[in-house]
């Protein structure tokens, strides 16, 4: 009898272990082990490839580089000569040349191959559907994603037996790009035939136990250092405005509501464990991309654990520059008709906006020198439509606001901890501009060689509530799965036509409530605000000056260093408080200085007299589809900080 109930009482223990055990292996990141870890300090951020089989030396730029003019019909010079050099034509809308896209990851095997700790890859690895004589299939976006990544694996995977050893391959995260998917920005919440597909390919990246939620959303977390950081890769397909079968982040069963109190929880158990983490993706939190809810969720998170968060690392853009986002807001004084006119017509400078928030066009020329107008007769977008003309834009204005955007930054002195994130945007491989791509470096100084954490606190880590928020909220059974009542965890949304008259460039004035102060942890060690272990120290941009490279068409181009946040801009390191720094002595120094300049021609990747070269040519961009992310449509969105 005895024996019986001693054997009853460890039945439940048993139970127990059992539990935890397949916890563990459903939930587990698969942490690398110790003894396989050398840091380099070194990661690789590669943006926006876009390789085009379809591209042809000396065709046209009106033809995405796709076709050669005939020589016998009246043609304007430019076109009877052909635009599209043998890497690359930077200035237009063609993407790019496969031999650009060998070339680069040539490169990358014979440089970095075994120097970079991880890889972040943040989407668009096919063409452009620009071409109406050939569009984009869904089999050929499919395949272009597995060209890109069989390069990525043989770049960056050691054979073993003739075959890649991805045990010893370096970590590579991939987000998926608005061109990855079919149609250009649309996807709907998985399983579904492109998440299926790209979970497939990317399957030697993604950890067995996040390919359940990769495939349910596209998402997935990613242990790079043991214990210390990981990487979330973000489908931002879920929060961005063209992508028409979803519909924000505030309703209950909504894939982008499932994917921020998925986010949360990551970030959530992320902490518990003391570790950091990096946020990618491939469209950056802004409000002309994400809709209202979820960039003021993003915002909110972004605050909520920024002392977590090293940074958040973004494309699509094309353009180099980095900008803030705070839940300080300040408000616009706009009515409701001229908010939603002011939505609809990308292209039209916003008229309830202050004076001095728009250079004249006789400044922006002053400034710049760019010959960039916006026409007079400049065609605005229909409500119905989404036919928008792209003839010639004010790039002046692009740049105009984003210094207007330094200027607010109040100083350094001045701001808290959490106050400001940073947002990066790296520059593409397509040659828009020149190709560029950048290796971080940071800090490894302050390893910690203890013991590994115990398996009782990984599967405490891991086991989590994943499962069942995606599924009750699929089933609309549950409300948000977030702890606290502070304003900074509160996720009922103000109404959505308000929330889009704020504005994020921050009001030095206000100050958040009592609430969200007292929810906010305050670390000021933390590798976000001071230089510590995992503090990003600054970064290498590498490019290809494709003016030169043209020229010798038989001479496979090299990456060079195109400028270090260290020695150009004199960063210490690239802590939230040396980026405001730099942003304020930008603004206070004035586009027309050293610095300034400098920071313009990095903006456009060097390709200032390319750039105007091509507009004086007529080459530059074209009427086009509005809900078609090409090339040139950086120069139709406005910054809206």
């Amino acid at each position: 009898m005895t024996n019986s109930r001693h054997i009853l009482c460890c039945i439940p223990f048993a139970w127990l272990f059992v539990a935890a055990i397949a916890a563990y292996c459903l939930f587990s990141w698969d942490t690398p082990k110790r003894e396989q870890l050398s840091l380099r300090g070194n990661f690789l951020h590669i943006t926006d490839i876009h390789p085009d089989p379809y591209y042809r030396t000396n065709a046209t730029a009106r033809s995405s580089c796709h076709r050669i003019a005939l020589q016998t019909a009246k043609k304007p010079k430019h076109m009877k000569k052909g635009t599209a050099g043998p890497w690359g034509a930077p200035g237009t809308i063609c993407d790019s040349p496969m031999e650009l896209v060998d070339t680069t990851f040539d490169w990358l095997k014979e440089n970095w191959s075994d120097g970079l700790d991880f890889i972040i890859w943040t989407g668009d690895n096919a063409r452009h559907d620009n071409d109406d004589s050939a569009p984009r299939k869904e089999k050929q976006i499919i395949d272009l994603n597995r060209l890109i990544t069989d390069k990525f694996i043989r770049t960056f995977a050691p054979k073993k037996h003739g075959k890649p050893d991805y045990s010893k391959m370096t970590p590579i995260i991939p987000c998926i790009g608005n061109n990855d998917v079919y149609p250009t920005n649309v996807i709907s919440a998985g399983p579904n035939f492109m998440l299926d597909s790209l979970a497939d390919l990317w399957a030697p990246f993604i950890p067995k136990a996040q390919m359940r939620f990769f495939r349910r959303g596209g998402y997935f977390v990613k242990e790079v250092i043991p214990n210390k950081l990981v990487v979330i890769s973000l489908n931002t397909l879920y929060f961005f405005k063209a992508n028409s079968v979803v519909h924000g982040c505030k309703a209950v069963g909504e894939p982008g509501k499932d994917h921020m109190v998925w986010l949360d929880n990551v970030l959530k158990r992320t902490r518990k464990r003391g570790m950091k983490a990096y946020l990618v993706g491939h469209i950056a939190p802004r409000r002309k991309h994400y809709t209202p809810t979820c960039y003021k969720q993003y915002v909110k998170i972004a605050y909520k654990y920024h002392d977590i968060i090293l940074g958040h690392f973004f494309g699509h853009s094309n353009m180099d520059h980095f900008f803030f986002i705070s839940p300080k807001r300040k408000r616009r004084t706009m009515d409701h008709e001229d908010m939603i006119e002011n939505e609809i017509e990308d292209e039209i400078e916003d008229e309830m906006a202050d004076d001095d928030e728009h250079p004249t066009k006789n400044t922006s020329h002053e400034l710049l020198d760019f010959p960039f107008s916006v026409p007079e007769n400049n065609t605005s977008v229909s409500a119905f439509t989404d036919k928008v003309s792209t003839t010639v834009y004010n790039l002046n204005h692009y740049i105009h606001r984003l210094f207007r955007h330094y200027e607010t930054v109040p100083s350094a002195r001045r701001v808290r901890d959490g106050d400001y994130a940073v947002i990066h945007i790296n520059p593409s491989i397509i040659p828009t501009f020149f190709p560029a791509l950048r290796i971080f470096q940071y800090n490894t100084t302050k390893l910690n060689t203890k013991e590994e954490e115990t398996a009782e606190k990984v599967i405490d880590f891991h086991t989590n509530m994943y499962d069942e928020v995606i599924e009750e909220n699929q089933e609309n059974k549950v409300e948000d799965e977030y702890d606290g009542s502070s304003d900074a965890d509160n996720w009922d949304d103000e109404d959505d036509d308000e929330d889009e008259l704020s504005d994020v460039t921050p009001n030095i004035s206000a100050q958040p409530s009592n609430n969200a102060t007292r929810s906010r942890p305050h670390d000021p060690q933390s590798p976000v605000h001071s230089n510590t272990f995992l503090s990003l120290l600054g970064y290498a941009q590498y490019y290809i000056n494709l003016t030169k490279a043209n020229e010798n068409p038989r001479v496979r181009p090299r990456y060079e260093i195109e400028y270090t946040t260290r020695h150009d801009y004199n960063m210490d390191d690239l802590t939230v408080h040396s980026w405001i720094q730099l942003a304020r002595k930008v603004a206070r120094n004035g586009m027309k200085s050293k610095l300034g300049r400098k920071v313009l021609n990095h903006l456009i990747v060097g390709t200032r007299s390319v750039v105007k070269e091509r507009a004086a040519e007529g080459e530059l961009y074209l009427e086009g589809n509005a809900g078609v992310k090409g090339p040139g449509d950086y120069l139709r969105e406005d910054l809206w900080f």
